[in-house]
């Protein structure tokens, strides 16, 4: 049986690169609809481990990337590390947008820091 990693076969990454790989997966997938995720608390410790994890995914987009202490900063300027992999903007825990805008949502907050749900 062939090894994948997160859908894409562990040869085709080893032989073609993993951005290629997702390419080509996300093309033979076709129009399939993408996992929409929001990330409350996404630039502290656990935040960051989120979105480099869910940025690999083949089959997530992350919506939105939540933060108190970043509103309107983009999130590269507060991970320098992903610089040309997200471009978009930190924002608000406005809920009732979140909850409209995505499918799940991950929190990665303290737990006495938690927004209401």
């Amino acid at each position: 049986m062939p090894v994948q990693a997160g859908g894409l076969l562990l040869a085709e990454i080893q032989e073609n690169g993993w951005m290629q790989a997702k390419a080509s997966h996300t093309e033979q997938k076709g129009m399939e609809k993408m996992i929409k995720a929001g990330i409350i608390g996404a630039t502290g410790y656990a935040g960051g481990e989120l979105v480099r994890l869910l940025t690999a995914h083949p089959e997530v987009e992350i919506a939105w990337y939540g933060s108190r202490s970043y509103i309107d900063k983009k999130y590269y300027e507060v991970y320098r590390n992903m610089f040309r992999i997200v471009d978009d903007k930190c924002m608000d825990d406005n809920m009732e947008e979140l909850a409209d805008l995505v499918d799940v949502i991950f929190t990665a907050t303290p737990r006495a820091c938690a927004p209401p749900l």
